[in-house]
């Protein structure tokens, strides 16, 4: 139920992948530049991926069950692992120690895992909800169960949730966002090339076939699949593209409860938040435009449509917890978007789907069972390390004003970091799975997190809750409260080691941190000021010379192929770009303080330089499947793995010097994009 459409914490890869950290006698290999990970058919000035992830990359392909294969993906199955062994313990009750959490997490696992259990269910779990909208009246019931249902997290037609106010990020308050499609956004709706006409045809399939497992005949199910493209097309007609959901000031426009009804005038608002138990004050509606076109949607659609609409969203979305028949459509379909061959196996989705339903839980048992102690202490040093050196920058940037430099300067000072885990542990004592269903268990979770969500309205803003478990193989800035976050999944092998070099370590983690930090002054979090407020804290002159230098970003990645005719879209992934950018250039200003680059001594023949920059590659050592690859472009604000490297280091002439790249070569651009 959180909201963050508008700049969802800012994250370092396309998504948050499940992971657990192990310890160093858990047998993962310890961080080191393999030389079998060079490809050295490949020269590092023509095409540094290819040079540094190469060997990798062949050594590495793609599980059947994956669309894509990297560094990333392979430390979040590794500890994915681990955290399987954690859970199963805590199921068969070993492990627990008296903290409820733990039993918590284990009972929701073992639930997830009892697939008999599952498949006797059959669609008992959701059958109350289904049954009550085919008994629904009249429109004015239909549009009434919009609120049922966004009680136990059935995503229809909009998105109701929380934010702290980007004007005033002391408080929070209610926000309203677009939502309530089944396809990733809506160019999926329009876009008239062949391979999204055939995308479309096979989601009318999907909703077929799972439409017919319901229990619909074939007449039936066919006209439920009309009316939920047609009623989805209308949503979408009413959407902002991923590209304008970029715009923070565009994407705020603070109301009233009353004035709700001026573009919505169907929805019984009264009646809405005192179901949802929120009480009436200011919203974010932050795209007004798409409530109108609900109201559109919900007074021009047969009554008829509008609850094949309803009842498809609450199949849909809990598809995955249903008997095995529901999932394997549901994988038949997903695998026309990203292109893997098989299901994951289910302890893996049951893992995940635990971390998904208690995410602090299973962090805390994360932690405590799998943590090297002494992590913190040595990522909190490269922090305040990286901090440094960026503080440095800023005061000698020659395109950035005096005033400015002062704002910017006080923005990095006042940026908190928590590191490994969240100061304060989400409190489940109100949550029991304790449901014999699977399905009923994750339906309970969801309702607990509406609550959860919903309950932090009009009360001061909090700066300990994560948007992540401590478990996620990943990193974040949040501009709302001005704080960057590195879990302890991040915190391991290819990313960060104690035994390892400084160059590689720099090269790994130290470009995470810089990059979450550079989040804080990229096209988007430049926009919120040290205090998490949505104000313009630049001078006209300093904000065109930025706008300019962003621009150089918008119009390399524009230029780069990711599969077919699809190409990047620059300013969509230009924040993304940007901080890899800056974060890099911050990491290696970082390394030259150290004791190894001073000396500047060779190891494997490759000098500190050379190894930090392998470092960073090889962190997005990847293979992707042409079906993924063409998602992420399409939706995603992270460029892929390949754009990342050579994008990045081609307009660093640190990297061109460490390997004697002359100009000319692929790897040195003639106009080179600087700007921290």
């Amino acid at each position: 139920m959180k909201l963050r459409t508008r700049l969802l914490a800012a994250s370092f890869v396309l998504a948050a992948i499940p992971a657990v950290a192990q310890s160093p006698t858990s047998g993962t290999a310890r961080m080191s530049l393999d030389p079998a990970n060079i490809d050295p058919s490949a020269q590092p000035c023509d095409d540094f991926f290819a040079y540094s992830t190469g060997g990798w990359m062949k050594a590495n392909p793609i599980p059947a069950s994956e669309p894509r294969w990297g560094n990333f993906n392979k430390l979040a199955d590794d500890n994915l692992a681990t955290m399987r062994g954690i859970l199963d313990k805590l199921a068969a009750g070993d492990g627990v120690n008296g903290d409820a959490d733990f039993q918590k997490i284990g009972a929701y696992f073992k639930s997830c895992m009892d697939e008999a259990a599952v498949e006797a269910a059959g669609l008992k779990p959701i059958e109350a909800d289904l049954k009550r909208i085919a008994s629904l009246k009249d429109r004015k019931a239909i549009v009434a169960e919009i609120a049922n249902l966004h009680a136990v997290g059935v995503p229809v037609f909009f998105a109701f949730g929380q934010e702290p106010d980007p004007k005033d990020s002391k408080r929070t308050i209610a926000q309203i966002q677009q939502g309530g499609l089944s396809l990733p956004n809506r160019d999926y709706y329009f876009k008239d090339d062949a391979k999204s006409k055939s995308l479309r045809d096979a989601f009318r399939a999907y909703v077929v076939t799972m439409s017919k497992l319901a229990g619909q005949d074939d007449a039936t199910a066919g006209k439920t699949a009309d009316a939920v493209l047609r009623i989805e097309t209308d949503l979408a007609k009413g959407s902002k593209s991923p590209v304008d959901l970029r715009d923070p000031e565009a994407n705020y426009h603070l109301v009233k409860q009353a004035q709700l009804k001026t573009y919505a005038p169907s929805v019984d608002w009264g009646s809405y938040y005192k179901q949802a138990n929120v009480a009436t004050g200011d919203i974010d509606l932050s795209q007004p435009d798409f409530l109108k076109a609900v109201e559109r949607v919900v007074t021009k659609s047969a009554p008829d449509d509008l609850k094949a609409y309803l009842g498809w969203q609450v199949l849909r979305s809990n598809a995955n917890a249903l008997p095995k028949a529901f999932v394997d459509e549901a994988f038949a379909f997903r695998k026309q978007l990203t292109g893997a061959k098989e299901l994951q196996p289910r302890w893996k989705r049951c893992t995940i789907a635990t971390t998904g339903a208690m995410p602090d839980a299973v962090g805390k048992a994360f932690v405590t069972k799998a943590v090297d102690p002494e992590t913190k202490a040595r990522a909190l040093k490269m922090v305040q390390n990286l901090r440094a050196t960026l503080a440095e920058d800023i005061k000698t940037l020659d395109w950035m004003g005096a005033a400015t430099k002062q704002q910017a300067a006080v923005k990095l000072d006042k940026m908190a970091e928590q590191i490994v885990n969240p100061n304060v542990w989400i409190d489940y004592s109100a949550l029991q799975p304790t449901e014999p269903f699977y399905a009923s268990n994750l339906r309970g979770a969801r309702a607990w997190e509406v609550k959860h969500e919903l309950a932090k309205i009009g009360k001061p803003t909090s700066k300990d809750e994560w948007q992540m478990s401590p478990m996620i193989t990943n990193a974040y800035y949040e501009p709302l409260i001005n704080v960057i976050v590195f879990p302890a999944g991040i915190l391991m092998p290819p990313f960060f080691d104690a035994k390892a070099d400084d160059a590689v370590n720099y090269g790994g983690i130290g470009a995470v941190i810089g990059h979450e930090m550079t989040h804080g002054f990229d096209d988007q979090g430049r926009q919120y000021d040290s205090d998490g407020l949505l104000r313009d804290w630049w001078t006209k002159e300093d904000g065109k010379r930025f706008n300019a230098k962003a621009q150089c970003i918008v119009d390399q990645f524009s230029g780069y192929t990711v599969v077919d005719d699809v190409k990047e879209n620059g300013k969509l992934v230009q924040g993304e770009s940007i901080a890899d950018l800056g974060g890099l250039a911050v990491a290696y200003r970082a390394f030259q303080k150290t004791e190894q680059a001073k000396k500047g001594e060779k190891i494997d023949n490759l000098t500190p330089e050379q190894r930090f920059f392998l470092s960073y590659g090889q962190i997005w050592a990847e293979n992707s499947r042409p079906e993924f690859a063409r998602l992420q472009a399409l939706t995603d604000p992270h460029p892929a793995a390949k754009f990342r490297v050579n994008g990045t280091v081609s307009n660093l002439a640190e990297f061109a010097k460490a390997f004697q790249c002359k100009p000319g070569s692929a790897m040195v651009r003639a106009t080179a994009c600087k700007i921290w």
